[in-house]
């Protein structure tokens, strides 16, 4: 979505608590994990905990067991069709304003869909810039690299002053001392000279 020749940010929208994502499993292990999962939400804990007893020796309903890979996605569907059994009175009231305002509906649907689409975007541009980064890093010659001089240091190296920088047009060091002892050399020349003229009389 641009706005004034710029991308505008799109929120991230409300979290779908409804929407789970499924795992590539056989359709015939999806349908016991799902029926399994609603009559979880519908009965409580107590029917799982039956059912886990009754079928601990049944690989079909390893699932129900907290150390099998797919007891995660069971446990989401058992909390959605909870959610939906039972919905709270936030989604309720949420539900019963968007019967009366349409245009809400699709305002949402379509926030979704632009937050998609900016993530999208996101992800693809992410992949591409890795990309030529590798792209870039294999074709550097490594091997034309050549080691001229290992420089050791030592850890008095680190108290020692450092020499003054070179000025990048001369490629010198600049004076500090030189004017100082060039005025020095001045001053004693003029004290000379002036000593000199007071004992000749001049």
């Amino acid at each position: 979505m641009l706005m004034d020749g710029l991308a505008k940010e799109v929120k991230p929208p409300p979290p779908d608590v409804y929407t789970v994502d499924h795992p590539f499993i056989a359709p015939i292990d999806m349908d016991i994990i799902k029926i399994t999962a609603q009559f979880t939400a519908k009965n409580g804990n107590r029917f799982l905990q039956g059912l886990a007893a009754r079928e601990s020796r049944n690989p079909q309903f390893d699932f129900v067991k907290p150390n099998h890979p797919l007891f995660g996605y069971f446990q989401a569907l058992v909390d959605s069709y909870t959610r939906a059994l039972l919905p709270p009175p936030d989604d309720l009231e949420r539900l019963k304003a968007y019967s009366q305002n349409k245009s809400a509906v699709v305002d949402r649907v379509m926030g979704r869909f632009q937050y998609d689409q900016q993530e999208a975007r996101r992800k693809a541009d992410k992949e591409q810039r890795e990309k030529e980064e590798r792209a870039q890093m294999a074709a550097v010659d490594w091997h034309a690299f050549v080691v001229v001089e290992t420089i050791d240091f030592k850890p008095e190296d680190d108290e020692l002053p450092l020499p003054p920088p070179i000025l990048g047009t001369t490629g010198k060091r600049p004076l500090t001392e030189a004017p100082q002892t060039l005025v020095g050399s001045a001053e004693a020349a003029r004290a000379v000279i002036t000593k000199e003229k007071a004992v000749t009389g001049e």
